[in-house]
């Protein structure tokens, strides 16, 4: 039988992978100037 502690563990770790690789390039984004982030392509 499945263990609802592993379910929770698991929706946890999906919620804090997925946040930490959202915020990860955004937060690179925002470092950058936008005509510097066009001129450059990226």
């Amino acid at each position: 039988m499945l263990d609802l502690r592993l379910v929770g563990i698991a929706v946890m770790l999906g919620v804090i992978i997925g946040t930490v690789s959202g915020l990860m390039p955004a937060i690179r984004a925002a470092r950058l100037e936008p005509a510097t982030a066009l001129q450059q392509g990226t």
